[in-house]
């Protein structure tokens, strides 16, 4: 092979990288949105949802921990979901989202 095309073949496989890595970062921007008729229909209390991958950096030690966060919004006179339904809800965005580790923040 010549150097050219180990040069092209380098350059291709660190372009797709990129790639990947920014359809990583923004499927969650995007996945949101995509949710919001299917939240509005199941929990219509839910004024908004937002979807973020968080990198949780210890300060004791050089460990990370990766997971996603849920910031649910709830509408202004909503009361709060009850523990069921917020169990309900935490299970349908772990399998919507096709994430394990899954953080809601309820605000």
């Amino acid at each position: 092979m010549s150097e050219e095309r180990k040069q092209l073949a380098a350059e291709t496989a660190r372009a797709n990288e990129l790639h990947q890595r920014l359809d990583a970062y923004t499927r969650y921007e995007n996945l949101s949105g995509e949710m919001g008729q299917e939240l509005t229909a199941l929990f219509p209390q839910i004024e908004s949802l937002s979807l973020a991958n968080v990198v949780e950096a210890r300060t004791d030690t050089i460990a990370s921990k990766r997971f996603v966060v849920a910031l649910v919004s709830m509408k202004k006179k909503a009361k709060a979901l009850p523990a069921e339904q917020q169990t309900r809800l935490t299970d349908f965005l772990k399998a919507r989202v096709k994430a394990d580790s899954l953080v809601v923040v309820w605000r």
